[in-house]
């Protein structure tokens, strides 16, 4: 009541809005703390933990070399596949950039847009910088 009694006004009415749905305010951020021998602890602040760990079990799979094919199911999969070569190749994005003579930035760029609106001849390029042989069978389907 006090805090009524202090108010310069009252506004006492019904009020709506539509409806929305909440957005959250999480923010992205890690810091890891890489031991001697390798190990490695780190705190996220996502909601999803496992998924970071799935990704840095791949990361580190294909870093070490257990990775030698990667099979696509269709061409869209292709610049996820064109990014774990590069790991697997153990070249940064200044590396492959150097070999394309290109500026790293660009490899930025095509990397964060998965490749999107990149000509067919500079997927070749990248390919053929990446000493990787891409193989994939054409299914025709039969007359009706």
């Amino acid at each position: 009541e006090e805090g009524w009694s202090q108010s310069d006004y009252i506004f006492e009415d019904t009020f709506s809005t539509q409806s929305v749905h909440q957005g959250y305010l999480e923010t992205h951020a890690a810091i890891a703390s890489v031991e001697p021998d390798g190990r490695a602890t780190i705190w996220v602040t996502n909601k999803n933990p496992f998924l970071l760990r799935e990704q840095l079990a791949e990361y580190e799979a294909l870093r070490s070399g257990r990775v030698t094919v990667l099979e696509l199911d269709s061409l869209r999969e292709l610049p996820e596949a064109l990014i774990r070569a590069r790991i697997v190749s153990g070249l940064t994005q200044k590396d492959l950039a150097t070999r394309l003579g290109l500026k790293e930035q660009q490899i930025q760029r095509y990397e964060a847009r998965r490749y999107a609106g990149v000509s067919l001849e500079r997927i070749h390029e990248i390919a053929t910088a990446l000493e990787v042989k891409i193989t994939e069978r054409v299914l025709i389907p039969s007359p009706i």
